[in-house]
This record gives structure tokens, sequence and C-alpha cells, in this order.
């Protein structure tokens, strides 16, 4: 008499290896984003004389597209300045002249991102010499990330409306030495671009829960069949 002897458990494990795998993908989930630009101050994001403000209206994340893990904010700016200086004492002064410039964006929880750009140049001037002053022209750029640890200042980006983000420059000029006979005429322009980032999940919609296990119950059922086991055994 002949037994049909059961093969090896292997392809059993594999089976139910597959339908484990195919479980899981269904809930898995992709990541995207959205990144809005904020275009800078003034037309084509041309330099503008400073002091300047203005301000960017943003669209929410909208939930309905997923579920949000970070937003990022993040601008630069340029600042070009020049100019002449005059010293008008009697004598040869020696002194510096230096320009700064800071540019702050506000935020929804009241947080500000700030860069400071500084250019000093150096002079030696005999009574009633002029010189010029520049043209400098440098730049700069921060960076600020908000993730649900954050609390607030993280839920306040959610949402179906508008918000508000405010940018402004604060410029200064310094003149060191020269004993308060030096006089300057500069001119200092600026500009600002940047960009809010939203990292999100878009989850995967997953499909009845009997196409998911079918794969895996007719491979069972097949393996079955082919070592002669029976379904329900007397």
């Amino acid at each position: 008499m002949k037994l049909n002897t059961p093969r090896s458990p292997h392809v059993l494990r594999c089976a139910i290896a597959v339908l484990a795998v195919i479980i899981a993908a269904a809930g898995s989930a992709s990541a995207d984003s959205i990144d809005i630009d904020l275009f800078g101050f003034g037309p084509g994001n041309t330099l503008a004389v400073t002091d300047w403000s203005t301000s960017f209206d943003i669209p929410q994340f909208d939930p309905a597209l997923g579920t949000l893990q970070e937003v990022d904010i993040s601008f630069s700016n340029t600042m070009n300045t020049s100019g002449t200086v005059k010293n008008t004492a009697a004598i040869m002064e020696m002194f510096k002249v230096t320009m700064d410039l800071e540019t702050d964006l506000t935020l929804i929880n009241g947080d500000i991102l700030s860069t400071d750009i500084s250019k000093q140049q150096s002079y030696k001037l005999t009574s009633g010499q002029y010189a010029s002053y520049g043209a400098f022209t440098d730049s700069a750029s921060t960076t600020l990330a908000y993730t649900v640890a954050d609390g607030a200042a993280f839920t306040s980006y959610v949402g179906t409306g508008n918000f508000t983000l405010f940018a402004q420059t604060m410029t200064g000029e310094t003149i060191t030495g020269g004993g308060g006979n030096i006089l300057t005429n500069t001119s200092t322009l600026s500009n600002i671009s940047g960009e809010v980032d939203y990292v999100y999940i878009v989850p995967t919609p997953e499909p009845p829960v009997w196409l998911l296990l079918l794969p895996g119950l007719l491979g069972l059922a097949g393996w079955m069949r082919m070592n002669g086991i029976a379904a329900y055994p007397r």
C-alpha cells in the first residue's frame, strides 16, 4: 500500500508569510509635501529701499489631504548698500562705517525668524576729503521646523483657512571714530523670498478584508490539496 507523505511545511510557512505581507501593505502610507513659495517684496522680487515691511497670506494645511508631520519655514534675503562718506574735521580722521541689516519674519504664534547682514569699511581721510562706501552685496538665509511635539505652534498651521506672515527690515548705520566729524550718504536695498513646506502622510486606501485574505487562503488550500490534507478530517 502506497502512503501519501505530506511535503515539507516550508511551503505553508511561505504562504503565511505572503499573507502577512499583504495585510501589512494594506495599512501602509506614503509621504508627500506641499511647497508654497513666498514671492518677495517688490515687483519680481527686486531689491527695495529699506526700511520696508510686507506680508504674505498663506493657506493652512488642509487635513483632508492626510496627516501633517512637519512644517518647514525658510527665507533668504540680499542686501545691497553703497554711498559716500566725508571727513568734515579740520584734521585727518581715521574711522570705520558699518551698515547692519536685520530682516524679521513673524510667524503665526509670534515666533520670529531673523537674518543679520553687516558690512564694514575702514577709512583714513584728510580734512574735507570724500570717499565711497561700498558697493557691498551680501546674502543670508534661515529656516525653522515645527513638528507634532511643538503643540499649538504646530497645529495652528492645520485648517482650511489662511494665515499671514509679516516681514520687515531694520537698517542701522554705525560710525566708529571720527570725533563726530563724519558725514555719510548711503543707500541700502534688500529683498526677501522664502518657502512654507508642509510634509505629510497620505494614507493608502484599504481594500476589503476578504480581498486581503483571498490570496493567502487560496494558497493554503492549494498546499493542502497537494499534500492530501483534508480541510475537515474525520
